[in-house]
């Protein structure tokens, strides 16, 4: 049966219309509010929500989550996969987190918002990830080390260090930012990790979750750094890694896995 599911999984979200709905829906879900809510305040409510979103009352505890973020793939390259349900289920509840607590805010103005299809594609997300955590595709024995994925893997860091400014990269912000619960800055150190073992991952957690990272990424990179200004430029940036990673992520997820792979698979399921 798991596997059953994998196939159905793996050619639906290779179909152009799996990638078309995941456009179109970002134009038909719009946001929620409990108080003062009209359809021709979506982007104010949106904004407002990004401005006060319930992550930003969470600063005491940010390094709690950065440092659980380092001991789990710590721990993962270590254990390998002895340890790799633990890990896919700590990432699965990570991105419940961002989930929440980036997709909802509470305030005067609209007492309690959401964005609603930002909640629903990060718990798609969240959801692959904790369904991997028990079909166990993932093989974390074999790193697979080259030029590229090292590069990617310097990029993943930089957007989990999130440096405040093009001159200010003090190695505390790593520690003290709410990267680790960020959707944008916790997903590209997420699709890394899975690259580094590619091809033998779940293909389709690395798709479904570069394709919802290459969606907030064009939000964030495309809108911010050809249409924002000067203040939004870094934060533009910043989200680049994002963009790369889920671009390469998605084409490397739809390749076809080798031959000798598909028949490492069959024996072992």
């Amino acid at each position: 049966m798991p596997n059953k599911t994998y196939i159905a999984l793996d050619r639906s979200t290779r179909r152009w219309w799996f990638f078309a709905s995941l456009i179109l829906v970002q134009f038909l879900i719009p946001p929620f509010a409990y108080k003062n809510f009209e359809l021709s305040a979506w982007g104010d409510i949106t904004g407002y929500v990004l401005k006060h979103a319930l992550i930003l009352k969470l600063d005491d505890v940010y390094w709690i989550f950065q440092s659980l973020t380092f001991i789990s793939i710590l721990l993962l390259f270590l254990f390998r996969n002895r340890i790799r349900m633990i890990f896919t289920l700590f990432v699965g509840f990570i991105y419940i987190m961002c989930a929440v607590f980036q997709s909802i805010a509470t305030g005067s103005k609209y007492e309690f918002s959401i964005i609603l299809i930002n909640l629903l594609m990060f718990l798609m997300v969240a959801g692959v990830w904790i369904w991997e955590a028990f079909y166990q595709k993932n093989n974390f024995s074999l790193i697979n080390i080259t030029l590229w994925r090292i590069v990617l893997i310097l990029l993943a860091l930089f957007a989990f260090w999130r440096p405040e400014t093009a001159t200010n990269w003090n190695p505390v912000n790593i520690f003290s930012s709410n990267s680790a619960i960020s959707f944008c800055s916790i997903t590209p150190v997420y699709i890394a990790i899975l690259l580094l073992f590619y091809p033998e991952i779940n293909l389709v957690v690395l798709r479904i979750t570069s394709s919802v990272g290459l969606i907030i990424a064009i939000y964030n990179t495309v809108l911010k750094l050809l249409l924002g200004n000067s203040n939004t430029y870094w934060s533009g940036v910043l989200h680049l890694p994002l963009l790369i990673l889920s671009v390469i992520g998605i084409i490397l997820s739809l390749k076809r896995i080798n031959k000798k792979i598909k028949e490492r698979e069959l024996l072992q399921n």
